[in-house]
């Protein structure tokens, strides 16, 4: 069951992490400045010019949404690479005769150390569009429960209670449940951003060649 939990732990990890790059800057809104007259002035003019000026329209909100995501998905990645490297040269310096209570110790410790590393990465985001932004909130709330998870492992497995394993069960349903709500909301944003190819169409069959008609008989004469 521990062990179970924490490859579990890590494999929602992968799916779950958030970018930490921070997306390109919106550009920044610029009034374009209206065109002088050289005109002379007259005295409606100046009733015009001393009118207040309109203030100009907010320019819409640009749509980060692609680009999150993009920075979201390769971030991802790198995230990854980090926490299997780490977990791989955690292992490789126990060596394989180590005792397996001693591995998985070592394993959730470096575990432990990652989430915190990529919680700290992931409070610094600045994720403009919505549906990216819900994700990451998402990732938090699964690295805050992963970390309880693993607390309640350990401690099921020092006094493996039934309170304790209710405990740890409560924490598992919870976490199934953020797991889908997680995977509904990438699947929702890979559809758009990241649609499957298209595949190639079928080519239409040649119509059969038709034999060339017979020449027009020439006209008897008369």
């Amino acid at each position: 069951m521990k062990k179970f939990t924490a490859l579990s732990t890590a494999a929602l990890l992968a799916i779950f992490l958030t970018a930490c790059d921070k997306p390109a800057s919106q550009t920044t809104e610029a009034a374009t400045p209206a065109k002088e007259t050289a005109a002379a002035s007259t005295p409606a003019k100046e009733a015009a010019t001393s009118a207040p000026a309109k203030e100009a329209a907010p320019a819409p909100k640009a749509d980060t949404g692609e680009q999150d995501y993009k920075t979201f998905r390769q971030w991802k990645a790198e995230q990854e690479r980090a926490i299997n490297a780490a977990s791989e040269e955690a292992m490789k310096k126990l060596g394989e005769q180590a005792d397996p209570k001693v591995m998985q110790e070592t394993l959730n410790k470096v575990l432990m150390e990652q989430i915190q590393a990529v919680k700290a990465s992931a409070e610094k985001l600045d994720i403009q569009d919505e549906k990216v932004k819900a994700l990451k909130d998402k990732t938090l709330e699964v690295l805050a429960l992963g970390l309880k998870m693993m607390e309640a492992t350990e401690t099921v497995a020092k006094n493996p209670t039934e309170e304790s394993h209710k405990a740890l069960g409560e924490l598992q349903t919870q976490l199934n449940k953020l797991a889908d709500e997680g995977l509904a909301l990438e699947s929702e944003l890979t559809q758009k951003y990241e649609p499957a190819p298209a595949q190639p169409a079928t080519p239409a069959e040649q119509p059969a060649a038709q034999a060339p008609s017979a020449p027009a008989e020439a006209p008897k004469a008369q």
